[in-house]
């Protein structure tokens, strides 16, 4: 006979390993949030906070990494407490901290990686936000049995389970310290039996390790989707990145990064598509890639594009769901003001960035967004008055003061625009924008006349890299000197299938053929004679010859840095960067010091 559950006597039944959350919580829900001081209720039930401890110092290390691994920074990061209590146990609790036994100490000995597994567990709980989601369930189901409430808790046990294989492995660490945890505390005597397994709020460990197993699996066939979907945006591959994305979070739908990025190929593929440029330079969308920056730098009339809301529905959609993820997600609300701006959309613009604001008010990539919206009506002054707090707020970018300048120079407000240029070349003479800023200053300035628009080549289409033109005259290399897979630039198709016989994958834009490979990794471009004049790998075992060594992907930067000296272009997103060989027609992209994708052309 099924039972009305009552949550309270549940908990109290079962002894709580990593628990979702404490037997006293229920209650607690019932007050006023803002009345509550939760470190009180947890020490006053669990104990006393630790700090100083060897303990306590190794717990916010492993947190500090974990919170970058799940995309959270500044007033987003999770906070992780140390509190004094001997029972094996960590909780993820109502106001978004992770309390952690000292006795959970006890149970991963000196092993970091079992550690990590159990605090990703916690921060997944939070991240997925299960316990609100138990208090959803039973607001919604108030005569739900105990055996739906219990299966509920078991699904999310699993799932948070799930996405700690992700954070952890993003972070550095190896899951199998979960696999080994959870064979300790089975050893221990704490796995549940068969015949009591649908009776209480954790699977049993044997049926965790299994699924753990099948996750690590799941990681290595899906989450580096992840990587590779940034690798291709930064090529300006985007109906590959879009794909990448799109397997990245089909698999790991709870990933707020993941779908922002898939909003941000979408995007970038339609402008693209329609070859829409503009000189303002936007605020960092991507998550962990400056990339906005590298798109819109080329002359193009404000205002001259068309681009509508429907067009970008996969994009809006992407963008909700990783706002229902994370209320809080700063980029996301960046993107949406962005987005809506581009679509001329200014009202939803505008409520996107009143949101960021809520956010973070003095965002300089949220002053950026908004400049921009008062850019693209015309209102320049107050354009130029937002890039200047901007700008003050952190002279160290160059976006908006380069932004104050055009803003000075589309409003006809002649002196303060070459003011503002002069002081932009004097300090980022060194910057890829320093180019554009002399140009616009000498025009101003009637050294030079403004310079009529012009029908160029093509911009390459949504699946082709960008790649520039090779230095002929500083190359040093013969032609077919590089070569990947015994693939070399030049090549005709038929040349290559004698190599690599048929790709896994054929497609075609206007410029030539695309063929991709899964073993060995590669994707080959070429023109519309079918010659080769473009290769991609991503394949560690594929290995490229240069000045008598050897470098692939999983090289360390610094071994290529020593063997091919300083790079002709070089664009810096923090732990990832990507160099421009010009003179050996080399592109290399890397995460964390280590060569994550090269390419030749």
């Amino acid at each position: 006979m099924k039972t009305t559950i009552n949550i309270f006597s549940a908990f109290l039944a079962v002894i709580l390993f990593v628990s979702i959350w404490s037997p006293d919580l229920s209650a607690q829900r019932k007050k006023n949030q803002q009345e509550i001081n939760h470190d009180s209720i947890v020490i006053a039930n669990y104990g006393k906070p630790v700090y100083g401890t060897e303990q306590a110092k190794k717990i916010q290390e492993i947190a500090k990494v974990l919170n970058k691994a799940a995309g959270l920074s500044g007033s987003g990061v999770i906070k992780f407490k140390l509190i004094q209590n001997e029972e094996i146990n960590a909780f993820a609790y109502i106001n978004d901290s992770i309390y952690v036994h000292t006795g959970l100490f006890k149970s991963v000995g000196n092993s970091i990686d079992q550690l990590a597994f159990v605090l990703a567990h916690e921060l997944a709980h939070v991240l997925m936000k299960h316990p609100a989601k138990g208090d959803e369930f039973l607001n919604k189901n108030p005569n739900a049995t105990e055996e739906q409430w219990l299966k509920l808790s078991r699904d999310m046990e699993f799932e948070a389970d799930k996405y700690a294989v992700l954070y952890t492995m993003r972070a550095g660490y190896s899951p199998l310290g979960g696999i080994e945890w959870f064979n300790y505390m089975t050893n221990q005597g704490f796995e549940y039996t068969p015949h009591t397994a649908s009776y209480v709020t954790h699977p049993n460990f044997t049926s965790r390790v299994v699924e753990v197993f099948k996750h690590i699996a799941t990681y290595y066939e899906y989450a580096r989707n992840f990587e590779f979907g940034m690798i291709y945006l930064n090529s300006g591959d985007y109906k590959n990145a879009i794909s990448a994305f799109n397997k990245f979070v089909s698999a790991y739908p709870n990933f707020k990064e993941g779908h922002n990025n898939l909003a941000v190929a979408v995007l970038s593929q339609k402008l693209n598509q329609k070859n829409i440029k503009l000189e303002v330079l936007l605020p960092t969308t991507l998550s962990k890639v400056d990339f906005f920056t590298n798109i819109f730098t080329v002359n193009t009339k404000r205002g001259e594009y068309n681009l509508k809301n429907s067009e970008l529905t996969e994009a809006e959609k992407a963008l909700s769901k990783a706002l229902e993820l994370d209320p809080n997600y700063l980029q996301a609300y960046i993107n949406l003001a962005v987005l809506n701006t581009l679509t001329k959309n200014v009202k939803a613009a505008g409520e996107a960035i009143a949101k960021a604001e809520k956010v973070s008010a003095k965002s300089y990539d949220v002053m950026l967004a908004k400049g921009f919206l008062q850019l693209e009506q015309n209102n320049y002054k107050q354009a130029a008055d937002i890039f200047k707090t901007a700008n003050t707020s952190d002279p160290n970018r160059p976006e908006a003061l380069f932004n104050m300048a055009l803003a000075y120079t589309y409003g006809s407000m002649k002196n303060e625009a070459i003011n503002t240029w002069k002081n932009f070349i004097n300090k980022f003479k060194d910057s890829y924008y320093a180019s554009e800023a002399k140009a616009k200053l000498d025009v101003l300035e009637g050294k030079k006349a403004p310079q009529v628009d012009s029908k160029k080549d093509p911009a390459p289409s949504d699946n082709r890299p960008n790649t520039r033109p090779r230095n002929k005259a500083k190359s040093s290399l013969a032609p077919g000197a590089l070569s990947f897979a015994g693939v070399t630039i030049g090549m005709k198709q038929d040349d290559v299938l004698k190599k690599l016989r048929l790709p896994s994958d054929k497609d075609k834009d206007e410029y030539g053929d695309i063929w991709s490979y899964e073993s060995p990794s590669l994707i080959i471009y070429f023109d519309k004679n079918n010659e080769v004049v473009g290769i991609t790998s991503f394949d560690p075992t594929v290995q490229l010859s240069v000045k008598g060594s050897t470098i692939s992907v999983n090289s360390s930067l610094d071994e290529v840095m020593a063997l091919l000296g300083e790079a002709d272009f070089n664009d810096d997103y923090g732990s990832e960067v990507q160099k421009v060989w010009e003179e050996y027609g080399i592109i290399l992209y890397a995460i964390d010091g280590i060569v994550a994708g090269l390419m030749i052309y």
